[in-house]
């Protein structure tokens, strides 16, 4: 999101509501098939999460504040992939190879519809 500043605020403090989105993330294959409880982690804000793992169609649920940055990285760090949290963040697809790589990673910033 993006605003316009037009002045000094003096000092004073201005609150801006900034939306939390809940969205998913599918993992597949190269074949579109999901990947049951795939492992990976996220980084956003600075923080790096503990593990998190996928349900058994491959899809796990995030919350993120938009505009924020979220990287997804692979369970066992082989690759990460980041973009930008957006209001319309329904559902983000990630397709794994099976010698996983960053190219590996795709779809996530054509995603989100």
């Amino acid at each position: 999101m993006a605003f316009p500043v037009t002045g000094d605020l003096n000092g004073q403090t201005k609150v801006l509501k900034v939306p939390v989105v809940a969205f998913s993330i599918k993992f597949v294959d190269n074949n579109n098939q999901p990947i049951p409880h795939y492992e990976f982690k996220t980084l956003y804000r600075g923080k790096q999460s503990a593990i998190k793992r996928a349900n058994n169609q491959g899809i796990s649920t995030i919350k993120a504040l938009v505009g924020q940055k979220l990287t997804v990285i692979d369970g066992q760090d082989r690759a990460k992939t980041t973009a930008i949290v957006t209001y319309g963040s329904k559902q983000w697809t990630m397709i794994i190879g099976i010698n996983i790589t960053e190219e590996d990673i795709s779809n996530v910033p054509d995603i989100l519809n």
